[in-house]
């Protein structure tokens, strides 16, 4: 949170409040700002460089609210919660030098939570699209074959292609079947003799 400091014996008007509002966007540039990202960077013995702290952090503030939210997304949760809380210190130390504010409060620390289940990727999600992308490319691919195959099936696609009659049809033989009848009529010479 922060804000303007007030003198003791003077109200704060409507105005201050609305001034402290508009500087949150300043407040959350700053944050972002490649020295303080640099200051980042050196307490986490430079793991990160200062662009990739930069596409880590997202920072929100609420409409109409002096309260600023910090966000950092990465691999390592332990690592997130150092980056977050450096932020913020590094912060609260730069901005009374910078904007010659002197009340920057943190109203909660990031913290571990071994139990806290990842933001990204949700692997539910994932595998529910992945599934229906499965089932509709395979319709896609089934449909686009079957429009596409002009092969002669049956004894009426001669007749509809070639104007003529089927005089016979010869069926499949199958080797199974050519094996079986060889091995019915061996055993019957050898039982006629």
């Amino acid at each position: 949170m922060i804000n303007q400091s007030v003198p003791e014996n003077a109200q704060m008007k409507s105005q201050d409040v609305q001034a402290n509002l508009q500087l949150v966007n300043t407040y959350a540039s700053i944050m972002k700002s490649p020295g303080l990202l640099e200051q980042v960077s050196k307490k986490i013995n430079n793991k990160y460089t200062v662009k990739e702290l930069t596409d880590m952090i997202k920072i929100n503030s609420t409409s109409d609210s002096q309260v600023i939210t910090i966000s950092v997304e990465g691999e390592d949760p332990k690592e997130i919660v150092t980056i977050a809380n450096s932020i913020v210190q590094s912060f609260k130390g730069e901005i009374p030098k910078i904007m010659q504010i002197d009340n920057v409060y943190i109203l909660a620390k990031a913290t571990f939570d071994k139990d806290a289940p990842a933001v990204k990727p949700s692997k539910g999600l994932l595998l529910m699209v992945a599934a229906a992308l499965g089932v509709i490319i395979g319709i896609i691919i089934m449909f686009i074959r079957h429009l596409l195959d002009n092969s002669i099936k049956t004894a009426d696609d001669v007749e509809a292609l070639l104007n003529l009659p089927v005089l016979t049809i010869i069926s499949e033989i199958k080797e199974e079947s050519v094996f079986t009848k060889n091995k019915r009529s061996g055993s019957r010479r050898k039982r006629g003799r």
